[in-house]
Formats: C-alpha cells, sequence, structure tokens
C-alpha cells in the first residue's frame, strides 16, 4: 500500500469547503465555497455549544457521558451532519493536519475540534500547532480508494 502525503492547507479547504460534486445533496451547490464545511451554517458539527452538538449527539451523551468539562469529546464517525462534498466529520470533531509551504516547525491545524466553537471551523481561522504534539482534540483521516 502506498502512503499517501498529508494534504496541504490550499487542498484541504478545496475538499473541505468547496462543494465539487456534480450533482450534489442535502441544498449544497455545485463550485459553492461555504464558511463551514458543514456549510452556510456550524449547526450540525461537534463543537463546544455553539453548533448545537448537544442535540445532535444526545445519544453519545447517554452512552458515553460528558468525557471532559469541555465539550462531548469525539463523536463516532458519521454522527455528524453531512457536510460539503458529502463527507462527514470536516467540521469540528478533532483537527486535521495539512501542510504548510513553510517548514517553521508548525503545521496547520483544519475544521476545529469539539474542543472550540464555531470560529475554529472557517478555512481562514489560521491555526497551527507544533509537528509531533499530541492531545485528544488533533487526529487524522484516513482515506481508501
Amino acid at each position: 500500500m502506498e502512503r499517501q502525503k498529508t494534504p496541504n492547507k490550499k487542498e484541504w479547504v478545496e475538499v473541505g469547503y468547496t462543494e465539487k460534486r456534480v450533482d450534489p445533496t442535502d441544498g449544497y451547490i455545485q463550485g459553492t465555497t461555504y464558511p463551514y464545511p458543514t456549510g452556510e451554517n456550524p449547526i450540525g458539527a461537534n463543537c463546544l455549544y455553539d453548533c448545537d452538538a448537544e442535540t445532535l449527539l444526545a445519544d453519545k451523551q447517554s452512552n458515553f457521558g460528558n468525557v471532559l468539562n469541555r465539550g462531548l469529546g469525539h463523536a463516532p464517525v458519521g454522527a455528524s451532519k453531512r457536510g460539503v462534498n458529502g463527507l462527514y466529520d470536516m467540521g469540528a470533531n478533532v483537527w486535521e493536519w495539512a501542510k504548510l509551504p513553510s517548514d517553521n516547525g508548525h503545521q496547520a491545524t483544519m475544521g476545529g475540534s469539539w474542543w472550540y466553537g464555531q470560529r475554529q471551523m472557517k478555512a481562514n481561522y489560521g491555526a497551527t500547532k507544533p509537528e509531533g504534539m499530541a492531545v485528544v482534540y488533533v487526529g487524522f483521516r484516513c482515506i481508501s480508494d
């Protein structure tokens, strides 16, 4: 199996925020770049306080309890609203790594996480973390063809 590269920030934004499908569903419009991976608003993502995650993930809260005093913790894959390009969990749940053009020891983290609110989900938020950092609210996405 060939190891895939980490997407750069521009690639991540294109996939996570710009609808590319020829016949999109859920009210998305082909060629539109949305402010959030969930579309025009953050509702339906697993983020802290202002995305309605408590309602969306009510079954998770009763099954797993409040993971920390800061949000619900990681949601099961696909539990959140399906977003741009038909993808799940691109908005919040966990930050995802993306390469920056410069090699200054930091990399971009995209999409926000359950630890933060809706502002951090925006494409232009500009979050970075030190390479090699390991925390409960940063992860990665596995993709297979």
